[in-house]
């Protein structure tokens, strides 16, 4: 693999994750949870980390959040083979790349992560996207059998 593709699908997993995160905290606040609560324990969830505090007590209170939990802990299995499978991959393709891959490569990963932290720091956009995603999962989730 190419190491200017590696960092494209390195930088594609990392919007994933992002809306991963943002679809399933949507979720578990249509269930009747803080949008702080939701966001930290999706996120530790897709990370495999801190979701034995006793906050997490409260994503197995009802069915649907069991059902939610469930599928995040699957997904993030998967998840996280990607991204060490995509990261190895980058690793192994650097010593067979020019300078100028490995420089623009760096520049867009640079620029795309900047642009998501960007639109998390800006509160206008951040809303403006949560309420669209709030409203987008919001249709699915009343059809959508857990």
């Amino acid at each position: 693999m190419n190491i200017l593709a590696a960092f494209v699908i390195f930088d594609i997993l990392i919007i994933i994750y992002e809306l991963l995160v943002s679809v399933f905290s949507a979720l578990f606040e249509l269930s009747g949870l803080t949008k702080d609560e939701a966001r930290f324990q999706v996120t530790s969830l897709l990370t495999g980390t801190g979701f034995t505090t006793s906050e997490s007590e409260k994503m197995l209170e009802t069915k649907k959040r069991k059902r939610i939990t469930r599928d995040i802990m699957i997904i993030s299995y998967i998840f996280n083979i990607s991204i060490i499978s995509t990261l190895v991959a980058l690793f192994t393709s650097a010593n067979k790349s020019t300078f100028k891959e490995l420089i623009v490569g760096l520049v867009l990963s640079v620029v795309i992560i900047s642009l998501l932290v960007l639109s998390k720091k800006v509160i206008k956009v951040r809303n403006s996207i949560d309420k669209l995603l709030l409203h987008t999962v919001a249709k699915f989730y009343n059809k959508v059998r857990f």
